[in-house]
């Protein structure tokens, strides 16, 4: 997200249009947009969205409704809900890639590594109290399969 300012022509004052970047992206170009409005590392802005994911958790929910509402920069002149739409069409591709680069035949320790990554935040937030109904002294096999899951899979 990024911010473009441009000059009406009736009273000449500027306004500042908002968008994502297309070029200096991970996921939806939200943290690479707004590392360009306040010329700072984009990666500093990444990290800072995973702190307050991991305090709080609302660093996920507000990318993902900066990621709908705000504009690609090719996409300034549409409507909202001509963006909107394009956005969730993109977030549902993302998605869908991601689903079919993990469940590539080819790569068990990638598997295995998004498995214990996806543990491991279970276990974190229940620590913290969000999945409350998660009991973490029922998870603690499903650590000892995966470790058995890499072992198997770093042998091929």
């Amino acid at each position: 997200m990024a911010v473009k300012k441009t000059k009406t022509s009736s009273s000449e004052k500027s306004s500042t249009i908002l968008y994502r970047s297309e070029t200096n992206r991970v996921l939806g170009g939200v943290c690479g947009g707004l590392g360009e409005v306040f010329n700072i590392d984009p990666t500093l802005v990444r990290m800072l969205f995973a702190l307050a994911s991991l305090f709080g958790g609302s660093g996920i929910l507000f990318y993902l409704v900066l990621w709908v509402v705000i504009p690609a920069r090719s996409k300034i002149g549409n409507t909202s809900d001509e963006n909107i739409k394009e956005n969730i069409d993109e977030m549902k591709d993302r998605v869908h890639t991601f689903s079919k680069d993990f469940g590539h035949k080819g790569d068990p320790q990638k598997r295995t590594g998004v498995f214990l990554l996806i543990l491991g935040v279970i276990f974190l937030l229940s620590n913290y109290g969000y999945l409350h109904w998660v009991q973490i002294g029922r998870l603690w096999p499903l650590f000892i399969i995966a470790i058995g899951f890499l072992i198997i899979s770093r042998r091929d």
